[in-house]
């Protein structure tokens, strides 16, 4: 049963928060650990793990580690492979070195490993990553498929959705300026305190470049998501410390 939903950043200035700000930011996050109530098993869309042209990656490596050992839940992956397969939305299946084991395992990346500090007890994931190549419409059907197999499913499952906002808000920031950093991060950070997270899907192509984002298409597979289940939103926090923002959705089931 999908029983619990968020989405939290995966910047580390949340581990360890230099302003008021960021502190707040990094407090919600802590809330929403302690807020899932038991589940012991997440799907994370994270956008830094297998990144495949055209195709979304699922991982099979039945570990998922790096220095926290993760098992991988096989069979909710295998079904959510096989169902978006089946509905022609482009998906690889992603193992490394042996089938199973030991020698089977992938590493745990940082869009998947920060917002998992927050969450006590973690027994099983299941990895995905969006690729950006495929249209949006698409995206929205790969939420859809993952929330009806997580719905229906013998465990109660939680998905976090991990994503950063827009990387251009400094100057000497890697990606540089544009002033459609703000404009993107305003349009998000209002889409959700509306709960209407279905409109980032109007979103112009120029504002995506421009602003570089990196949370756009996590985003699509949430809408995805809330098509399915409802969920509303309780409560979010945002900051800036740096380049990119950063953005934590605190969702409550009804």
């Amino acid at each position: 049963m999908l029983d619990f939903l968020t989405m939290m950043p995966h910047g580390d200035e949340v581990l360890d928060p230099k302003d008021d700000v960021t502190k707040e930011l990094s407090e919600l996050m802590k809330k929403i650990g302690e807020s899932s109530n038991g589940i012991k098993e997440f799907i994370v869309v994270s956008p830094h793990n297998i990144r495949i042209m055209d195709h979304n990656s699922i991982i099979f490596a039945e570990h998922i580690s790096n220095g926290r050992d993760l098992l991988n839940d096989k069979i909710l992956a295998m079904k959510i492979y096989e169902r978006t397969k089946a509905e022609n939305v482009p998906v690889v299946g992603v193992n490394f070195g042996a089938l199973e084991g030991e020698g089977s395992k992938i590493p745990l990346d940082w869009g998947t490993s920060i917002p998992l500090e927050f969450f006590k007890v973690v027994e099983k994931i299941v990895l995905i990553s969006p690729a950006r190549e495929i249209s949006r419409g698409k995206l929205v059907i790969f939420g859809k498929i993952i929330a009806e197999i997580a719905d229906n499913y013998m465990n109660r499952i939680g998905i976090i959705i991990s994503a950063d906002q827009a990387h251009a808000h400094d100057k000497n920031g890697p990606y540089g300026f544009s002033e459609f950093a703000k404009i993107y991060d305003n349009y998000v950070i209002n889409a959700f305190k509306n709960n209407r997270v279905d409109e980032i899907l109007n979103i112009g192509d120029d504002v995506i470049e421009n602003a570089k984002p990196d949370s756009f298409w996590q985003n699509l597979i949430l809408i995805g998501i809330l098509d399915v289940k409802k969920f509303v939103v309780e409560e979010i926090k945002y900051a800036c410390p740096t380049y990119f923002g950063m953005l934590a959705s605190k969702f409550r089931k009804v």
